[in-house]
């Protein structure tokens, strides 16, 4: 009886030690790090006219939606390395009809996010768009994490780095 209480206390205390580093790593996720920063958005992508949808010089414009037709891609950005994605930031319309959508929009589990790294034609990632922001199931949930936020079910943030050559 002695000998499984012990046994016990080790794995716990071997569990715990190995969340000591991830936790370490987690953190370092919020601290800043050295490099030139830049962005791609819906609206701006590199090379494109610094003015904004169609040229539009306002710079509140938030023409920044997509409509993506059943069975369509849509490139959320292209660029050359090297770099660090260090933010994603999508939000979604609810399943309600829209003008646009008399049955409503997709629901973040029929999309589906690939991100390619370094000319592989294969996907390093490849999930359903609610899986990647820990939403899973057909479920819109809030999260709160370091590593994910969903707010309001519909604002979905991840800060993971991804390197790319």
């Amino acid at each position: 009886m002695a000998s499984e209480r012990i046994k016990a206390v080790a794995v716990l205390l071997v569990l715990c030690l190995c969340t000591i580093g991830r936790a370490d790593f987690l953190a370092g996720l919020a601290k800043p790090h050295e490099g030139r920063s830049m962005r791609a958005t819906s609206t701006y992508k590199l090379g494109e006219d610094p003015r904004g949808w169609q040229g539009e010089p306002n710079p509140n414009s938030n023409r920044d939606n997509s409509n993506v037709p059943p069975g369509q891609t849509k490139v959320l950005m292209d660029v050359e390395g090297p770099g660090v994605i260090t933010h994603i930031w999508m939000t979604f319309l609810g399943p309600e009809p829209h003008p646009w959508a008399k049955n409503g929009s997709a629901n973040h589990q029929e999309m589906l996010l690939r991100i390619y790294w370094d000319g592989d034609e294969r996907p390093g990632v490849e999930a359903p768009v609610g899986d990647f922001f820990a939403n899973s199931f057909g479920l819109r949930s809030e999260v709160i994490s370091l590593p994910v936020v969903v707010e309001d079910a519909d604002s979905y943030n991840c800060f993971w780095h991804m390197p790319f050559r």
